[in-house]
């Protein structure tokens, strides 16, 4: 039973890494594409964003 729980645990926690990480790495092109931000918009907030959104995992 506890290895059922690790494998649900690990992934979960993949599940909710993975959107701060694309928002991190992404590049510009990618996250217009993807509607995030405008051609003209600053990519900063979308960084911050994923910053915090690792930070909430690992807490």
């Amino acid at each position: 039973m506890n290895a059922v729980i690790w494998v649900f645990q690990v992934a979960l926690a993949a599940f909710f890494i993975m959107p701060g990480v694309g928002k991190i790495s992404g590049s510009r092109a990618s996250h217009i594409a993807d509607g995030h931000i405008k051609p003209d918009g600053n990519l900063l907030p979308i960084r911050i964003l994923g910053v915090l959104e690792l930070l909430d995992v690992r807490a």
